[in-house]
């Protein structure tokens, strides 16, 4: 009975820590160039994994076993559209302060109820 008290703190301290990382937040590291100007390479930063999802968030996704740091412009049930490198949000122009280069050209997308469009 000693035994477990003594080791019980450490074992609770220990499914909190695994629960936050879980569900909560989470260190990531940086790799690749993609989020330049805002995120270059090997940096660390916490991924907050609550809350709601908003335009010009940085966001997480997986894709092919690859994570990918991305950008939130798109949200859901928009239009989007680039055309001659600028973004088109419901066929308003946006300002987009975070572009590092040149935006290839897409045709308009609407995106469903639970879609985002990510670019970075």
């Amino acid at each position: 009975m000693k035994k477990i008290r003594e080791y019980a703190p450490y074992v609770i301290i220990l499914i909190v820590v695994i629960l936050m990382r879980t569900f909560i937040v989470t260190p990531i590291k940086v790799n690749g160039s993609s989020m330049y100007n805002t995120l270059e390479g090997n940096e660390i930063m916490i991924l907050w994994k609550l809350g709601k999802v908003e335009r010009y968030d940085i966001v997480v996704a997986k894709a092919n076993n690859d994570t990918l740091i991305k950008r939130v412009y798109g949200l859901p049930t928009e239009t989007i559209e680039c055309k001659n490198g600028t973004i088109y949000i419901n066929d308003e122009p946006i300002k987009d302060e975070f572009e590092f280069g040149e935006t290839e050209d897409f045709a308009k997308i609407t995106l469903k109820e639970n879609e985002y469009f990510i670019m970075g």
